[in-house]
């Protein structure tokens, strides 16, 4: 992110601060300053310097969750706001994001938990000795600490982007609806609380309301852009540039088959199906590369690739041309469940773009 210091590594994920970040501090450490000298000063410094070590554990949560489901976390960066983990990519299923969602707000539950009992045994015996200067036994420093990681969990739990609530709610949406209409319902619901924080933050003069408002309004126009450019639609552009009238064969046929099929030119990866199961890709390269050696009499299932990418009409773009990307050929067969559906290739997605783009209208 523009504007930010990197200042270390955390679990092997770079860890920056924005450049407002000391200035937020400097600013709220000033009144304390001004009213109780430098140990005031020091003293809530300490506290919200506290407060962004939760912050930075609630968003390494996203960042482990994420890493279960293979995705990694480019780095993570925080701001007077809060923090923000970028992920390389959005989760494929909704369960995925489910879990990624939760796992920040999980971590803060946590955080709780442990303070609780410190606190309810310091409010019930107290202890007036030298021991009620030090931060970590502070009685109102660990109450404050308690009550914000309580505020940063609710906070996040609305069901708003660009908060975790936001995507706990998509994601819980997106086991009924598509990716990109649990988006739109989540975006719309968003708003509304938006506008309601607004009105309501005028109506009783509370700015703060009014600012977070806007900030959950601005939030779920970004993800609503975010979503329409990058994952909206992919089932249906999937669906219409995919070949569903291709050749295919049995892992027992012989490789000559599949090179009169090649020679033909219409098609240069072919499908492998037993039991009406795909069971391996059988590649042009291949082809050409093993057949000098091994004859064109020998079974397919000898030269076929068993390892290779899938399709499912479920993945979002950015996977669909990831996965284009680590083809062993020019084509990936697309999935329902178990059943093929057809192939696809880089090309056939890259013109339906650029037509998209050209014609937009029309599309």
């Amino acid at each position: 992110m523009k504007g930010s210091w990197r200042v270390g590594k955390v679990a092997g994920i770079g860890f920056y601060i924005h450049i407002t970040f000391p200035l937020f501090i400097a600013f709220l450490a000033w009144e304390p300053y001004q009213s109780g000298g430098i140990s005031a000063a020091v003293g809530m410094v300490s506290f919200l310097l506290s407060v962004f070590v939760c912050v930075l554990l609630h968003e390494l949560g996203h960042a482990f969750a994420a890493k279960y489901f293979g995705i990694r976390t480019h780095d993570i960066t925080l701001l007077p706001i809060g923090g923000v983990a970028r992920l390389e990519r959005m989760p494929e299923k909704p369960s995925q994001e489910l879990v990624v969602a939760l796992a920040g707000p999980l971590v803060n539950v946590v955080i709780v938990l442990i303070l609780l009992p410190w606190v309810v045994f310091r409010y019930s015996f107290p202890i007036e000795d030298t021991l009620g200067s030090v931060p970590f036994w502070n009685f109102d420093w660990l109450t404050g600490l308690l009550g914000v990681n309580v505020v940063i969990l609710l906070f996040n739990l609305l069901p708003a982007f660009p908060m975790d609530g936001g995507r706990v709610l998509r994601s819980l949406l997106a086991f009924w609806l598509n990716y990109h209409n649990a988006t739109r319902v989540a975006v719309f619901l968003g708003r509304l609380m938006a506008v309601f924080f607004v009105a309501t933050g005028f109506w009783i003069e509370q700015y703060v309301l009014m600012l977070i408002g806007v900030f959950v309004f601005v939030g779920a126009g970004r993800e609503s852009v975010k979503t329409s450019s990058g994952f909206s639609g992919v089932r249906s552009i999937v669906d219409q540039v995919m070949s569903t009238q291709c050749r295919v064969f049995h892992p027992d046929d012989s490789v000559s088959l599949a090179m009169i099929e090649l020679a033909r030119g219409e098609q240069q990866d072919f499908p492998v199906i037993d039991q009406g199961a795909i069971r391996g890709l059988l590649c042009r390269r291949d082809i050409l590369l093993r057949v000098p050696d091994l004859g064109s009499d020998i079974s397919i299932k000898n030269i076929m690739r068993v390892d290779y990418p899938v399709i499912k009409r479920e993945d979002s773009m950015q996977r669909v041309l990831e996965k284009l990307d680590q083809s062993p050929g020019v084509s990936v067969p697309v999935l329902e469940g178990d059943r093929m559906l057809g192939l696809v290739t880089a090309d056939q997605v890259l013109e339906y773009l650029v037509n998209e783009t050209e014609n937009p209208a029309q599309n």
